[in-house]
């Protein structure tokens, strides 16, 4: 079944309980973490789970608010160089060995970009667009990114 026969066939209220089981799940993994810990980044190739919670609402941000939501302004501006990480087409990003030195946006700061991603995506989702079979299938991509980045907390 190729993307698009698989977005028609999902109906809106299964993704959106998708988005919200994923999201959820992740902050179910960083809760037993304090601020201070989710800041460490062990060895190189290992990424900050601040940087995960940041980088996988990043994605969200970047690749379906911003171009599908017209009033849709970013918390903050840094967020997209600080928490993109391969997407060349996105622009330029923070090295990827320093991630671990990010201490600023505070965790606070990124709960809030979380939840004001998640609540533009959810308000995306409730609306009857042209387009919501795409965007169905890119919230469902986003939510797959996302649970890869589950796997690398664990």
């Amino acid at each position: 079944m190729n993307q698009q026969n698989m977005s028609d066939a999902t109906p809106r209220h299964d993704i959106a309980a998708l988005f919200a089981a994923t999201r959820a799940r992740s902050d179910a993994l960083a809760a037993p973490l304090s601020a201070e810990d989710m800041m460490l980044q062990s060895m190189t190739d290992a990424r900050p789970t601040k940087w995960h919670l940041a980088h996988t609402t990043w994605f969200f941000e970047e690749f379906i608010l911003k171009p599908r939501v017209p009033s849709y302004r970013s918390p903050d501006d840094r967020f997209a160089v600080l928490f993109n990480s391969y997407y060349v087409q996105a622009g330029p990003r923070h090295a990827r060995d320093k991630r671990g030195l990010i201490s600023r946006p505070a965790f606070a700061e990124v709960v809030r970009y979380r939840e004001t991603v998640e609540a533009g995506i959810q308000a995306l989702l409730a609306q009857d667009r042209a387009d919501l079979a795409e965007i169905s299938a890119l919230v469902e991509l986003g939510c797959h990114h996302e649970m890869q980045h589950q796997e690398l907390l664990c």
